[in-house]
């Protein structure tokens, strides 16, 4: 967020000063929101949060020793990226697919220690909107009957654990997809960030009497946008994001 930006959505003047040091405190103040979301304000800060070494080949030509390693020599060559890719937790009784907001989705994977165990068909699923002028979804809806997906895990499973279930757990859902929203950040977030930034810059947010010109002041302790906005954070919040309480980043 730039000084022009911040000025026009709070309306406060910065004094030399504080436009010294305005840039670190955006980033900062852009950080602690980002934490509380669980994803970058910008979705160009991150790079690919998975790195696909390639992927099962066609069951007749596995190849695995007795440790349950995977034949890194024996795999089909990795996708093409081409949005970006992230990755989450995977249940297979979750019918909706909690993610980041996006605006697309490209592909549908699940993956086993950078290897893609299973491309879910596009048929199988569907992206999930949000009403509203934002643009953007934040769930993926696995068709009724894909629930089988767990039966097609067990039979093309790479390893016996996996065949039984007793690994199951560890096989994550890798998403690519068009990250972030349709028309730019959302206003309400857009000002989340600004507060914050205007809330880091007030040196004297924390006293909570003063006295001038031999008068004495007294006032509330200035709560942490991070809090004040908790339900909007909580609004566009992704799986990853961390837990948002009274006091937290405060």
């Amino acid at each position: 967020m730039d000084q022009s930006t911040f000025y026009g959505l709070t309306g406060i003047p910065l004094t030399p000063q504080q436009q010294a040091i305005f840039g670190s405190i955006a980033q900062m103040a852009g950080e602690q929101l980002s934490e509380a979301l669980g994803w970058p304000l910008n979705p160009q800060d991150w790079d690919n949060q998975y790195t696909e070494l390639g992927k099962l080949p066609e069951p007749e030509s596995w190849d695995f020793d007795w440790d349950w390693d995977i034949d890194l020599d024996n795999l089909d060559p990795p996708d093409e990226v081409v949005g970006q890719l992230r990755q989450y937790r995977w249940d297979e009784d979750d019918r909706y697919l909690s993610i980041d907001p996006a605006v697309k989705i490209n592909a549908v994977k699940l993956a086993w220690n950078n290897v893609t165990v299973l491309t879910l068909n596009p048929q199988h699923y569907r992206f999930q909107w949000v009403n509203g002028p934002q643009g953007y979804g934040k769930y993926i809806e696995k068709r009724p009957w894909t629930l089988l997906t767990k039966w097609l895990l067990f039979l093309w499973a790479p390893m016996p654990e996996l065949m039984f279930g007793m690994e199951h757990q560890f096989v994550q859902l890798v998403v690519d997809a068009d990250w972030g929203f349709a028309n730019g950040l959302p206003i309400m977030l857009q000002r989340a960030w600004a507060e914050q930034i205007a809330y880091e810059l007030d040196l004297k947010r924390d006293i909570k009497s003063e006295t001038m010109l031999g008068h004495s002041y007294s006032k509330d302790a200035r709560v942490a946008p991070v809090v004040k906005y908790a339900s909007t954070l909580q609004k566009y919040a992704g799986p990853n994001s961390t837990a948002i309480k009274p006091g937290y980043l405060a």
